[in-house]
C-alpha cells in the first residue's frame, strides 16, 4: 500500500511508460506466477529517509510475511519510524491467493480509519495492487506499482484515479533491511483493535476500521455508583426482578439507571466542563446504560486527567472507535410502508435451516413474531431490498427528512434506525458487500425477512416482527439506550471486538444492564476456529466481545446442513479476569443454530445462488426464534428464556455441554412447550 497519507510530492500526471500501461486485460493472473512474484517482495524493507515539513526525520518500514508454506496468505505491515525514536503503525493488510476468484486478493486497513479491498496482479516482474479504499473523504481508486530496480531494491509508485486519469501521488525506493524494526516491537496489540468480520463470505476476511484520527480517542468514565457491582452481580439482581413482567422490570431498571446518571452527572459535569474549557478534553457526554460519561481526548493525555472529577471510579482508554467506511449509498434513506398480507404458514416454504430448528412448528401455532421489535446491529443495509422492506420498523413519532427530532429522543430522523457514530439516519451505506449479498441485509432477512421473489423460499424466521437497522462502535452505548427507549425486545450483533483488555468490563456491564431491562442480546460466536486460517485465534480468546459475556449475551455457534460444526466456528471456554470481573473460566458458547449452507436473498430479493457461511448468520437464527417465543410470552425475562433454551436444546457431538456447540442445537418447539408449562 502506498503511503498516500504521508505524501509530500507534487501531483504529476503519469505519461507514457511503465506506470501508464497497466491495463488489467493484459495482466497474467496465473497463480504460480502471481505468488512467485509476490514472494519476491516478501521480507522486511526500508524506505529512503526523508523529513517532515517541521524538520523531523523519518523513514518507512514495509514487511510482507507468509503465514504458511503454501503461500495462501501473507501479512503486510507498514510502519513509520522517526529519528527521535517514535514509531507508529500506518497500515496493515493481507495478500494471498483466492481460489474462488482465481486471483490474488488484497485487504487492508489503518488504525486511523481507512480501509481498502482489491486484488494483486502481475506483469512480468512488476506487481500491481489495484484497490478501492475508503476513508473520511469517501471512496478512492488506487494502484500501487512495485518494480525491481538495481541492488535488490524496488521502486514503489502510488497512483490515484482523478478525473479519469491516473495521477502519481507518491514515489519511493525500498531496500531490504532485515534489521528494521517490526510491528511486534513497536505497537503490540494495535492491529487487534480492528472490528473483523471474517469468513462470513468464504473469503480471507473483511476489515471494518476502528480508530479515530491520529491523536483523538474516546475515553469512557464510570462513576462510583452503579446498578451492578462486584458485591451485587447480574445474577443477584436478576433474582430480585424474578416474577415481574418484563415490561415492569424494564420500567424499574431504566428509571434507576437514569436516576443514577442524573445524580452523578450533576456532580461531575462542572469539573468536566472546566477540563474542556482548559483544552484538556473534548466533548464529554453523559450515558445512563452504565452510570458514566464518554469523553474525547488526546491519546497523549495524562492518565490521571480525571483524578479530581467528583465521583469518577474508573477510566477506560483505548476504546474501539470510529468504524464503518462510508461507501456509496445503496437505496433510499427511508422506505414507504408496505401493505403485506398476513403470513400464511400453510403456504410458506421454509428452507432446511429453519426446519432444522423446528421453526415451521411455531408458525403452525400462529407465532410469527408479531409485536416484537428486533435491532439488527450491523455494518450497513439496503433498506428497499424486497425481502426485508415489508418488516422494517418505523418510528411512529418521527417525520422522515424534516431535520427535526420530532420524538425528542436525541436523534434526528431516526425513522427506521440510526448510524450513531456519524450522528445520521444514513444506515444505507453498507460496508460489507459481496457480489450477491449485503451482510446486514442477509442478517435481517434471516431474523425477520419474507420470501424470496423467485423461489418463494421463506428465509425469515419471524416475518411479522419489525427490525430496526443500527450501526455503532464508538457510540455503542447510544444504540443500546436507543433500543430501550424505543421499546425493542431483541438485539442482534453479528460482529466482534478482539483485544479489548480491561475495556471488556465496560461492554459487559453495559449489556448486563440492558439485559436486566429486558433486552435479549444475541451474538455470533465468531469465525476464528480454523487453525489454517489467518483469522485463527487460540482459546480462550477465540470468542471475543460481546459473545464472550456470560449470562447476559447469548453466544451462538453453528452447524452446517449435515449437523457438523464447521472448523471456522469459534469455541470456548473464555476467561474473565479483569479488575471488575473475576469469573475465571466461563463456559461458552451457549447454544448452536446454523452457520453454513444458509439460504439468503441476493441484492434484488432473489434466492442467492451461493449458500453463505459464518456465525454472523448463526446469531439471527436465534434472534428470530426468540422473537417467536416472545410473541407467545412477552413477559419472559432474558435469563428465564436463556435457561429454557439451554434445557431444551438437542445435544450435538460431543455428548453433553461442550465448548464447541454449547448446550446443543436450538429446539424451538421444545422451548415453546417448556415456556408454556412455566405459567
Amino acid at each position: 500500500m502506498g503511503l498516500v497519507v504521508a505524501c509530500a510530492a507534487a501531483l504529476v500526471v503519469v505519461g507514457p511508460g511503465l506506470f501508464a500501461q497497466q491495463g488489467t486485460a493484459a495482466l497474467d493472473e496465473n497463480r504460480s506466477e502471481a505468488l512467485d512474484t509476490l514472494d519476491n517482495y516478501s521480507g522486511v524493507w526500508r524506505s529512503e529517509s526523508r523529513t517532515t515539513p517541521a524538520g523531523r526525520g523519518f523513514h518507512f518500514v514495509y514487511r510482507l510475511e507468509w503465514f504458511d508454506p503454501a503461500r495462501t496468505t501473507a501479512e503486510m505491515l507498514i510502519t513509520q519510524h522517526f529519528d527521535d525514536g517514535q514509531a507508529v503503525v500506518l497500515w496493515k493488510g493481507f495478500k494471498g491467493w483466492d481460489p474462488g476468484k482465481e486471483e490474488t486478493y488484497y485487504h487492508g486497513f489503518s488504525p486511523g480509519g481507512r480501509a481498502a479491498t482489491g486484488r494483486v496482479i502481475v506483469d512480468g516482474r512488476t506487481l500491481v495492487t489495484e484497490y478501492r479504499g475508503w476513508g473520511s473523504q469517501g471512496a478512492v481508486e488506487i494502484r500501487d506499482v512495485f518494480h525491481p530496480v538495481e541492488n535488490g531494491s524496488f521502486l514503489a509508485v502510488t497512483l490515484m484515479l482523478r478525473d479519469g486519469e491516473w495521477v502519481e501521488v507518491l514515489r519511493d525506493v525500498w531496500r531490504r533491511d532485515a534489521a528494521a524494526v517490526g510491528f511486534d516491537s513497536i505497537a503490540p496489540g494495535l492491529a487487534e483493535s480492528a472490528l473483523w468480520v471474517a469468513d462470513d463470505f468464504g473469503e480471507p476476511g473483511h476489515f471494518l476500521l476502528t480508530g479515530a484520527d491520529d491523536w483523538t480517542e474516546t475515553a469512557v468514565i464510570w462513576f462510583d455508583v452503579q446498578l451492578l457491582s462486584g458485591a451485587r452481580p447480574y445474577a443477584e439482581v436478576a433474582a430480585e426482578l424474578a416474577g415481574l413482567p418484563r415490561s415492569e422490570a424494564r420500567r424499574r431498571v431504566v428509571a434507576t439507571l437514569r436516576a443514577l446518571s442524573e445524580e452523578s452527572w450533576a456532580k461531575a459535569s462542572p469539573a468536566l466542563n472546566a477540563l474542556r474549557g482548559a483544552g484538556r478534553v473534548g466533548v464529554c457526554e453523559p450515558m445512563w446504560i452504565v452510570n458514566g460519561a464518554v469523553c474525547a481526548l488526546d491519546r497523549r493525555a495524562d492518565p490521571n486527567l480525571f483524578a479530581d472529577v467528583p465521583g469518577v471510579a474508573r477510566v477506560f482508554r483505548g476504546m474501539p472507535d470510529r468504524a464503518f467506511p462510508q461507501p456509496d449509498a445503496r437505496g433510499p434513506l427511508w422506505v414507504e410502508a408496505v401493505d403485506s398480507p398476513p403470513f400464511d404458514a400453510s403456504a410458506a416454504r421454509p428452507p432446511w435451516n429453519l426446519r432444522a430448528l423446528g421453526v415451521p412448528e411455531l408458525w403452525a401455532e400462529g407465532l410469527t413474531g408479531h409485536g416484537v421489535g428486533i435491532v439488527v446491529h450491523d455494518g450497513g443495509f439496503q433498506l428497499d431490498m424486497p425481502v426485508i422492506r415489508p418488516s422494517i420498523w418505523r418510528n411512529p413519532d418521527e417525520v422522515p427528512g424534516n431535520g427535526v427530532d420530532d420524538d425528542r429522543n436525541g436523534f434526528v430522523d431516526d425513522v427506521h434506525g440510526f448510524q450513531f457514530d456519524a450522528g445520521t439516519p444514513a444506515v444505507n451505506r453498507p460496508a460489507v458487500v459481496r457480489d450477491e449479498l449485503i451482510h446486514g441485509n442477509a442478517v435481517a432477512a434471516i431474523a425477520a425477512g419474507g420470501a424470496t421473489l423467485d423461489s418463494g423460499v421463506q428465509v425469515g424466521i419471524a416475518p411479522e416482527a419489525r427490525w430496526a437497522p443500527v450501526m455503532a462502535v464508538r457510540n455503542f452505548h447510544q444504540a443500546v439506550q436507543w433500543a430501550l427507549t424505543e421499546d425493542m425486545d431483541v438485539y442482534g450483533m453479528s460482529f466482534s471486538y478482539p483485544g479489548l483488555g480491561e475495556t471488556r468490563s465496560h461492554f459487559r456491564k453495559m449489556l448486563e444492564h440492558g439485559a436486566l431491562a429486558g433486552l435479549f442480546f444475541v451474538s455470533g460466536a465468531g469465525n476464528f476456529g480454523d487453525p489454517s486460517s489467518p483469522a485463527y485465534a487460540e482459546v480462550p480468546i477465540q470468542m471475543r466481545t460481546p459473545e464472550d459475556i456470560p449470562l447476559a449475551v447469548f453466544g451462538v455457534a453453528g452447524v452446517d446442513s449435515t449437523m457438523t460444526r464447521p472448523t471456522f466456528s469459534s469455541g470456548g471456554p473464555v476467561e474473565w479476569n479483569t479488575q471488575d470481573y473475576h469469573d475465571g473460566t466461563v463456559a461458552k458458547p451457549d447454544l448452536t443454530t446454523v452457520n453454513a449452507d444458509v439460504v439468503v436473498p441476493d441484492l434484488e430479493g432473489r434466492q442467492a445462488t451461493e449458500q453463505f457461511r459464518g456465525n454472523s448468520f448463526a446469531a439471527p437464527h436465534l434472534v428470530g426464534v426468540i422473537a417467536l417465543l416472545l410473541e407467545a410470552d412477552p413477559d419472559v425475562s432474558p435469563w428465564e428464556l436463556r435457561q429454557i433454551l439451554i434445557d431444551t436444546a438437542r445435544d450435538l457431538p460431543p455428548t453433553g455441554v461442550d465448548d464447541r456447540t454449547g448446550a446443543g442445537l436450538v429446539d424451538a418447539p421444545a422451548a415453546l412447550a417448556r415456556l408454556r408449562a412455566r405459567r
